[in-house]
């Protein structure tokens, strides 16, 4: 999986979160979220994959299945986590509620901020074959 981690530009990366990660996972066949979860959890593969909950929202945007698991588990914080099915890939954005932790790290407007850019990613975002 490759991420990249969006923080404002004053932030230090070794002593604060990105609070907005956007990453990508190969899908070269093409498989369902849930046929690719099945996948990635063998123990041939080892990675733990768990996309989709009884919570998670289902919708399309521009034919595409997006998947949308609000307030999970991020480990260490929570996170709304977007899931959209490209072809040949996965695409995540996360956005990190930051405002369990230690509210010297960001300002509720920096929170607030961030919300507004992760929503303007996802109004934005548009796959290509």
């Amino acid at each position: 999986m490759n991420l990249i981690g969006l923080m404002p530009q004053n932030k230090v990366v070794e002593l604060y979160p990105p609070p907005i990660w956007v990453g990508y996972f190969k899908n070269p066949d093409n498989l369902s979220l849930r046929k690719w979860q099945e996948q990635q959890n063998t123990p041939r593969v080892g990675i733990l994959a768990n996309f989709i909950s009884s919570t998670t929202k289902t919708t399309t945007i521009n034919g595409n299945s997006v998947y949308i698991n609000e307030n999970t588990n991020c480990e260490p914080n929570s996170c709304d986590e977007v899931i959209i099915m490209g072809k040949g890939g996965i695409f995540l954005l996360y956005n990190l509620d930051l405002s369990t932790r230690d509210t010297s790290q960001y300002t509720k407007a920096e929170i607030e901020m961030n919300k507004k850019i992760s929503k303007q990613i996802l109004s934005t975002f548009k796959l290509t074959d």
